[in-house]
């Protein structure tokens, strides 16, 4: 794993409309899939309840296949058995509605106060 500051900066922006800025990349880092090293590039983001997000190129070149509903992950590898990845994350329903409507509340300006339960 290698680390580079890169001179132009990814800018990510996130579905409750957020921008993160990052300079830091890993190059070729070493990514298990059920037991099965693969490589990554990664980008550095500061994201709460996310430890990972692979781009649909990195899917690609492993010869993956992505079930939302069942939230399976099925890697193709060339002469090898398939390989499976089954999601057991359960999303608490409404979180992601009520951030949104507390982001509109503050830009609104009301007055908040952070809290964590």
């Amino acid at each position: 794993m290698e680390l580079e500051l890169i001179r132009d900066p990814f800018v990510v922006s996130t579905p409750v409309g957020e921008t993160i800025v990052t300079r830091r990349v890993y190059w070729n880092c070493a990514v298990l899939v059920c037991s099965h090293q693969t490589l990554a590039d990664l980008v550095e983001l500061y994201m709460v309840y996310f430890d990972v997000i692979m781009g649909m190129d990195w899917l690609a070149s492993y010869y993956a296949n992505v079930d939302c509903r069942t939230k399976i992950v099925r890697f193709n590898f060339p002469n090898e058995p398939v390989l499976e990845w089954k999601g057991n994350v359960v999303a608490p329903k409404g979180r992601f509605i009520y951030y949104l409507k507390a982001r509109k509340m503050i830009s609104m300006g009301y007055i908040y106060q952070l809290v964590r339960v």
